[in-house]
């Protein structure tokens, strides 16, 4: 269980690293638009985005194709592995995988097995709270705007915590910063093939249905947290929500108590109606605002100021951009 959590389904994406959560590394913010900061501190509320409508849909299938790299130096050494590969994978081109000229990857049903689909929601933030390629998103009319919102990440998956150690709601909590680093890659991908590996050595009639069911739940939540050195420059954190399709929308009336902060909701974006997921944030949650680089530093700062102290919250620092911008 992780360390910071009473409940054993908050937790670290990886398995290899031990979360850091410390006073140093708590802070991470998230890049939003003038709209939707507005909405964020009236409602004291953020959206976690469903994956199916992320802008980059190949990610998924980057994760795989460095398993694949992976598997092709080290086949000899994990052949059960490859073997359970082979099983869930039987309906892809490893080629095209390998090449990325696929935006999904096809998982087989294993027979006899029951896969219970999981939706995912996510949070995307960065640990750099004033990052010119992050305002970059957030250009309009050759001016940048936007805001940048300092979390206190701790104390925002606080929000999915239970009050009593042993008692979740069943929901899986993923959280980490992005690897760009193919080391780092390589080293993850290894601990979840020693993994895999070990499961070889369960009963004969169960273990190939057990292993291919622990690679594919990994594929569908974990590799979300693989991304191309390429976007190395927006140092992402993220927040990853997993649920069970069949209890999304049920009552959750009997759950332990922390589903009550969390809410279905849509917003569109792009003409899209996005499902997602409103996550109640606690008041001590957000300790500083950035303001973008063109905009102008008095006004904004006053009106950022009396919202943030209108809407309950305190103690919050309000920065200007440092990005030297002419406009």
């Amino acid at each position: 269980m992780d360390k910071y959590f009473n409940s054993k389904l908050i937790k670290s994406f990886s398995l290899l690293s031990k979360p850091n959560l410390g006073k140093e590394n708590t802070m991470r913010y998230h890049y939003t638009s003038p709209e939707a900061f507005l909405s964020i501190i009236r409602s004291k509320q953020i959206r976690f985005s469903d994956v199916r409508f992320m802008n980059d849909k190949s990610e998924g299938v980057f994760f795989v194709k460095l398993l694949l790299e992976f598997m092709d130096k080290n086949r000899q050494r994990f052949p059960f592995t490859q073997s359970v590969i082979n099983i869930i994978f039987p309906e892809n081109s490893f080629d095209d995988i390998k090449e990325l000229r696929v935006v999904d990857v096809k998982c087989s049903d294993i027979q006899g097995f029951e896969h219970k689909a999981n939706r995912n929601f996510l949070l995307c933030a960065s640990e750099k709270p004033d990052l010119l390629n992050m305002w970059n998103y957030y250009i309009h009319s050759s001016s940048y705007e936007g805001y940048s919102i300092g979390f206190n990440m701790e104390k925002l998956l606080k929000t999915f915590d239970s009050q009593q150690p042993g008692l979740s709601d069943p929901y899986t909590v993923y959280y980490g910063d992005i690897l760009y680093n193919e080391k780092q890659q390589q080293a993850e991908i290894q601990s979840l093939v020693e993994h895999i590996e070990q499961l070889g050595h369960v009963a004969i009639n169960v273990r190939n249905r057990f292993a291919a069911e622990v690679l594919r739940q990994y594929l569908e939540t974990r590799s979300y947290f693989f991304k191309h050195k390429a976007f190395e420059a927006e140092k992402e954190f993220r927040v990853l929500i997993s649920i069970s399709q069949d209890r999304l929308h049920k009552d959750k009336s009997s759950w332990v108590s922390s589903m009550k902060n969390v809410k279905e909701s849509f917003f569109s974006r792009n003409g899209l109606i996005v499902p997602c997921l409103s996550v109640n944030i606690p008041e001590n949650a957000i300790s500083r605002i950035y303001l973008s680089p063109t905009s102008e530093e008095d006004l904004t700062r006053a009106g950022v100021r009396e919202l943030v102290d209108v809407s309950g919250f305190s103690g919050i620092q309000i920065h200007k951009s440092k990005i030297p911008i002419r406009y």
